[in-house]
């Protein structure tokens, strides 16, 4: 994962968090009174900063990329 372009928001973390719980941006969107496309555009904006997926997408949902986990793993527990 690369550094940066600039300084990540907690909003942005606070998403991706509920995202890897749910694997789901619907759901996402539900528990914090969003629209799913909103939550997808957060998601894929953090994406953009770190210059790397962070998610696989598919119909039904989402999955963690090695980057994704490796993320969750550092902010987990600071959340």
């Amino acid at each position: 994962m690369a550094k940066p372009t600039q300084s990540i928001s907690l909003d942005s973390l606070v998403f991706f968090e509920s995202a890897v719980r749910h694997l789901n941006f619907t759901l996402v969107a539900e528990e914090f009174g969003s629209s799913q496309p909103a939550v997808s555009q957060r998601i894929a904006a953090l994406e953009k900063d770190l210059r790397t997926p962070l998610f696989k997408r598919a119909h039904r949902g989402v999955s963690l990329t090695a980057d994704g986990l490796a993320l969750h793993e550092a902010v987990r527990d600071h959340l």
